[in-house]
């Protein structure tokens, strides 16, 4: 796929809408630029989750996926882990 955007004055360019969502790429994302000769390369990074200062507290405002994961088998594991052997 090809798409030709344009930078404007302050260096910006645009990524089209349906890239953006493609990629997942909302607010605030971050992309690396990469060199490679000649050529310019973007390439999306991880989201990291988004936080926000709450009366006085930093509070990640990010929203858990349901990935039938539970939190108390993954802390029992890791114990059970730290645990001197017998």
């Amino acid at each position: 796929m090809e798409e030709i955007i344009t930078i404007d004055r302050a260096g910006r360019l645009v990524i089209p809408v349906r890239l953006r969502r493609r990629h997942g790429l909302t607010d605030g994302a971050r992309i690396r630029l990469v060199e490679e000769g000649d050529r310019l390369v973007l390439e999306p990074l991880g989201q990291e989750c988004p936080t926000e200062e709450i009366n006085g507290l930093l509070v990640i405002t990010a929203r858990l996926s349901d990935d039938g994961i539970d939190h108390r088998t993954v802390r029992q594991e890791r114990l059970d882990a730290l645990a001197p052997r017998r």
